[in-house]
Parts: structure tokens; sequence; C-alpha cells
């Protein structure tokens, strides 16, 4: 409880840092309340209808490559502005990239894994994320580096 408490805050901590950016491909806090007893963080966001996890799963077919393009644009301008605000995601993955207006409009969430470049160290740059969309590169160098 305590870790994902931690979490939360600062997920709402760096959301709140993310509003004064001005990508819209970005899902910022609105607002968020830590309980009287610290036990609950409620972080406010916009409301989304699904995320791109189950939009791919949806498509039998395959989805059409103008909707792939557009959305890997999408994540590759929301991770521009979060470099350029010295911000490591740490969790990209579909189901992070968040969609609404029918999946015309993607924004890249859960900053829950989420760091600044002047908060982290050299440890916590070698891994983070979730193991299921990890690359095997990525995979490899952990479970050499545990021995």
């Amino acid at each position: 409880l305590e870790v994902a408490l931690k979490d939360a805050a600062r997920e709402l901590a760096l959301s709140t840092k993310l509003r004064s950016s001005l990508c819209p491909f970005l899902m910022t806090c609105r607002g968020g309340v830590v309980s009287e007893d610290k036990e609950t963080v409620l972080i406010l966001m916009s409301r989304m209808e699904c995320d791109l996890c189950k939009r791919i799963k949806s498509e039998p077919l395959g989805m059409p490559e103008q909707d792939a393009q557009r959305y890997a644009a999408s994540i590759l301008c929301a991770l521009e502005e979060l470099h350029r605000l010295h911000v490591i995601h740490g969790d990209v993955k579909p189901a992070n990239a968040l969609l609404s207006d029918g999946g015309r409009v993607m924004r890249l969430g859960d900053f829950g894994l989420a760091t600044t470049v002047d908060d982290c160290n050299a440890m916590e740059l070698q891994f983070a994320g979730t193991v299921v969309s990890c690359s095997l590169v990525c995979l490899s160098s952990v479970s050499s580096s545990l021995g």
C-alpha cells in the first residue's frame, strides 16, 4: 500500500507539472486529493474511451495503416515533449496510450513509473516498466545484472 501511494503521489506531482505543457498528446491531471489518513490518492483526469491495446485487439485483421501511423506519431510527439521537460515515462505500452473521440484523439498516460532526470540515478535508469511490454534486450540486461 505504501509503494502504491508513493507512486500515485509521484504521478500526481508529475502530471501537475505536465499541465504547463501545450502538447495535446499528454494526459494531464485536472486535480488531485490525498485523503486525511493518507491512504488514498485521487487523481482527476479527462475521460478517455479506451486504450490502444483494446483498439488493437478489436481489429481482427489489423488496424488500418493510417491509424497506426497517427498513433505512432502521437506517441513520439508525447515522448519528445516529456524528454524536453526532462521526464522519463518508464512504461510506454499500448495500454497507456489512451483514446477518445472514437479513436481520433490519443494521449499518453499513466505516469506511475515516470521520473524526472533530476530525481533518478543510474540504477533506476537501467530497468523500469512492465515486464510483459519490455524488449528482449532490456530483459537480457536485467537478467545478466542479477547474476
